[in-house]
């Protein structure tokens, strides 16, 4: 499965590289040059915006709801038709329904879970 991920921070990037490891293709949108070389040893890929979103199915893990709308401005209408998200952020749920119904609107499914604020989740098994 080709995957798309925004958002590779603590909680992030340990779920982004174990659905790498598990054998999908991972591609992340990178805004901190800084961070490529580390996100990148973890078998995740660094590429452009419009790549990343591309991918059959996306996930977003971003810190908070002024990230996530910030965020979205771009993203919904980069998605294709037809995609998933999936929101891993830790946002409010006013914001995850606004998501929700932007997405439906684009023809995009949307799935989403409470962040449980624990980097050490995503590396769980």
């Amino acid at each position: 499965m080709n995957v798309g991920w925004i958002g590779t921070g603590k909680l992030g990037l340990p779920m982004a590289a174990r659905i790498a490891a598990s054998g999908s293709r991972v591609r992340a949108y990178v805004r901190s040059p800084d961070r490529v070389e580390a996100i990148q040893a973890r078998q995740v890929f660094c590429v452009t915006f419009d790549e990343m979103a591309a991918q059959d199915i996306v996930f977003s893990s971003l810190p908070d709801d002024s990230a996530l709308r910030q965020v979205a401005e771009e993203l919904i209408p980069a998605l294709r038709p037809g995609g998933v998200l999936v929101e891993t952020s830790t946002v409010s749920p006013t914001v995850s329904s606004e998501m929700g119904k932007k997405l439906a609107a684009h023809g995009v499914a949307y799935f989403t879970r409470a962040g449980l604020g624990q980097s050490d989740c995503g590396r769980s098994r």
